[in-house]
Parts: C-alpha cells; structure tokens; sequence
C-alpha cells in the first residue's frame, strides 16, 4: 500500500532533485501568483471594454482562481491517489521462476507527472467559469 512509510524514490543525475525543488518552487510560485496574473491581465484588457462588459466580466475574474483551486484539488485528493494505487498495483513480487517488477520512481519523473497532471486540470476548470 501506498503511504510515506513504503515510499522510496530514486534520482539519478546528480542535480535532478536539486532541478526538481527549483521546478517544484516555480510552479509553487505560478500556481499562487495566479489571481494577480488573472487580474492583471484583466486590468490590462479592461479599459478596451464598454462599461456594461466589463461589469459583465467582473464574475469571471473573481470564479476563474476559485476554479482553478478546485481543478488541482481534484487532482490531488482523486485523481493522484487513484493513479498511484494502479502503478503500484502493477508491481510483481519475485516468486521463483518469475522476475521481481519493482516500481521505483524518479523524483523528477513522480513530481513533472504530477504538476502536468494539476495544471492540465486545473485550467479546464478555471477557463469552464467563463
């Protein structure tokens, strides 16, 4: 089963983790700066619009970074754990005449699969409150 006490990951260039903590804190970053990005694009694009749409737009703006939280908590509390529970249910325990299949996953690998999995859900969801 799954859990931080049977965890063990592996890295195999010399400054993978070291790359992945900088890719981990850049998308940490985006995924926070979000709403001010949202908003300032928002401001940008405002004053070509009539009054009536920007009220109209005003909605969206305050639903999209709500979506988008929605859309990466779906991801982490459904979809990664059900993900996790299939590829370590495809490891195949050494019983003679058979091979062992270990799942030992890359820490980049674990952690770009996971971030590309967040945001491909989590922009659906933000751009679906528009």
């Amino acid at each position: 089963m799954a859990g931080a006490a049977n965890s063990k990951f592996i890295y195999t260039g010399l400054l993978e983790y070291f790359v992945v903590q900088l890719k981990v804190a850049m998308f940490g970053g985006v995924f926070i700066a979000f709403p001010v990005i949202a908003t300032q694009i928002y401001m940008f694009v405002a004053p070509g619009l009539y009054r009536n749409e920007r009220q109209a737009f005003l909605p969206y703006l305050i639903a999209t970074p709500i979506f988008f939280v929605l859309g990466s908590c779906v991801v982490y509390f459904v979809v990664w754990p059900m993900l996790a529970r299939f590829s370590l249910s495809m490891q195949q325990t050494g019983v003679p005449g058979e091979a062992t299949i270990e799942l030992l996953p890359k820490v980049e690998d674990y952690l770009s699969l996971m971030m590309k999995l967040i945001l491909a859900s989590a922009l659906p969801f933000s751009f679906r409150s528009s």
